[in-house]
């Protein structure tokens, strides 16, 4: 899980998978009761259109990293 901190001062993540990288928002505008979002077609299908499931294994990766302090942190500048 990289973790990017943003010269903005926001925070935005990005999980690596067998698929790809998705770009993951555990918890928008820093709000614990704002649903997550993630680019992954899970999220899109799964928890969005169908409602069955209350994140993707990206957002849960995402959190998970976070809590055990595993995430791997870029500082990327302005002029990026």
């Amino acid at each position: 899980v990289l973790k990017f901190v943003m010269p903005w001062n926001t925070v935005h993540y990005e999980v690596l998978s067998n698929d790809g990288s998705y770009l993951v928002h555990p918890s928008l505008l820093n709000a614990p009761s704002t649903p997550a979002f993630c680019t992954c077609p899970t999220y899109t299908n799964v928890v969005l259109i169908q409602e069955s499931y209350l994140m993707c294994k990206h957002v849960l990766a995402v959190r998970i990293a976070e809590r055990l302090s595993l995430c791997v942190e870029k500082h990327p500048t302005k002029d990026d």
